[in-house]
């Protein structure tokens, strides 16, 4: 949603009824599809390279602690991802 939206009560009750909103974040997601499909592929790259939902998971928390130490980025923060490409290489700046 926009910055500055206002939706009056009646409508986010009726959203969340109909569940077209929920309380989950993305992350609870994932996290639920790790505790279910551990082994299963998750991710595949162009080079067919792939990562299970546990390893993905592994390389989350570590760009997240990461992220944490070197940018000073405290928990629960809200990031926003944006990328870019030059050429035919892709940069992720956050």
């Amino acid at each position: 949603m926009l910055p500055g939206t206002v939706i009056n009560e009646e409508r986010k009750r009726l959203y969340y009824e109909k569940g077209y909103w929920s309380t989950r974040t993305v992350y609870d997601c994932f996290l639920e599809s790790v505790k279910k499909y551990p082994d299963s592929i998750a991710f595949v790259d162009r080079d067919n390279k792939y990562l299970c939902y546990e390893k993905l998971h592994r390389q989350v928390l570590k760009v997240s602690i990461n992220l944490q130490h070197q940018l000073d980025i405290k928990k629960k923060a809200t990031l926003s991802p944006c990328s870019y490409r030059i050429g035919r290489k892709r940069s992720l700046f956050i």
